[in-house]
């Protein structure tokens, strides 16, 4: 999935509505909306019109902090693709011997 797929895949949704389907999400106190996107990542939409990633992360432009998480999801991707790798090698290694 491409950037721009992957912001074009965000809706809106009420809380109430985020919550419902996501019963064991905790989110902000000050939530009014969420943006939800393929994967099930979201984005926090606060009272005070602020975009919420986490609590390091907040910005009154929706498309930082899409950018923001698009590359926190491929900083991760990243790093389970490394790990795979190094685990594949360890099992061919384990049965060579």
């Amino acid at each position: 999935m491409t950037k721009a797929e992957f912001i074009n895949s965000g809706h809106f949704v009420y809380r109430e509505s985020f919550l419902e389907k996501n019963a064991n999400t905790k989110l902000h106190p000050d939530c009014t909306d969420v943006v939800e996107y393929s994967g099930g990542a979201y984005i926090q939409l606060l009272k005070s019109g602020q975009f919420y990633l986490e609590d390091d992360f907040t910005n009154k432009s929706l498309d930082v902090v899409e950018g923001k998480l698009w590359d926190r999801i491929e900083d991760m991707n990243q790093r389970l693709s490394i790990e795979k790798i190094e685990e594949w090698k360890a099992n061919f290694n384990k049965s060579k011997n």
